[in-house]
């Protein structure tokens, strides 16, 4: 689709993510902190959306969280929450 269908589709403001390139990203910090112990950690507050945070999930990073109950209502499933910062 072309970003006016999109546009005409899903309405405006669109954001359209790349899920390969995404998880490409997630994979290159992971490979350039490999040996410095160094957790990844995805501020929830940059993007909250539940496809998202799957697909960062499964890439083995973890998530910045003001509180448990701000990642609760979003339907992230529980199996790739590990571990949470809570800033």
């Amino acid at each position: 689709m072309t970003p006016d269908e999109l546009v005409q589709r899903y309405g405006s403001p669109l954001y359209v993510y790349d899920e390969a390139v995404l998880r490409a990203r997630c994979r290159d910090l992971r490979r350039a902190l490999v040996h410095s112990g160094t957790a990844i950690f995805y501020a929830m507050k940059a993007n909250s959306n539940p496809a998202l945070l799957r697909v960062i999930g499964e890439e083995g990073l973890l998530l910045d969280a003001v509180s448990r109950g701000d990642v609760r209502p979003r339907d992230i499933d529980e199996d790739l929450i590990r571990d949470f910062l809570y800033a």
